[in-house]
């Protein structure tokens, strides 16, 4: 999807805003904004005009990796195939694009909420969301994550899961400092200094 696109795709919002809870949510400026710089991608999942899902990436380009921000498929289409294909969908397109930049992909790396959490308005728990990503060939990385504010406001626990690509392994350290500095302070503009701090507590807890 374009800029104009995803602004204008209102079901797309609709599912985007059901789907995560609000301290997980950034603002529409900031998908908004990654997507114009082309710095990130915006998904849709469809059946004609039904939106199914959707999904955002970033992609860290120093290091040659697809983020995932967000993955969801609406709660009528669960459990029929519909996120793994879409999930493979996205992962491919994105890897496209990173090779359209002469750049071969390291692989995915995306945010989990912990074991027991809702996540979204039907109080589906988290320990669903990180089965499917396991299932799709995810693993929970062995080190404590904390999400920025995206906010504004709410730290939050959460796991890093990674997929790599062609048995390329990077270390949670370069993950976490491409996610933090690449999209969470160049797009979502959250003060390097909250994240120099964030990242001085992940480093006291190894």
């Amino acid at each position: 999807m374009d800029y104009q696109q995803l602004r204008e795709d209102l079901d797309w919002w609709m599912v985007y805003y059901y789907s995560f809870a609000p301290e997980e949510r950034e603002s529409e400026l900031v998908i908004l904004k990654s997507v114009a710089s082309e710095t990130g991608m915006a998904f849709s999942a469809k059946d004609g005009n039904v939106t199914k899902g959707i999904a955002t990436v970033h992609l860290l380009k120093d290091i040659s990796t697809i983020f995932l921000v967000y993955l969801a498929i609406v709660p009528s289409e669960r459990g029929k195939g519909i996120g793994t294909e879409f999930f493979r969908f996205v992962e491919e397109s994105a890897t496209q694009k990173l090779e359209a930049l002469g750049l071969k992909s390291a692989g995915m790396v995306w945010e989990v909420q912990k074991a027991g959490h809702s996540i979204d308005s039907l109080g589906s728990a988290s320990d669903t969301r990180r089965a499917f990503f396991e299932r799709n060939g995810g693993t929970v990385l062995p080190c404590r994550y904390i999400q920025p504010p995206v906010d504004g406001k709410n730290l939050i626990d959460m796991h890093l899961m990674v997929k790599s690509q062609d048995g390329i392994s990077l270390s949670p350290t370069t993950l976490i400092k491409a996610v933090y500095y690449d999209k969470y302070h160049r797009v979502n503009e959250i003060n390097k200094k909250t994240l120099d701090n964030l990242l001085g507590t992940l480093k006291k807890n190894e």
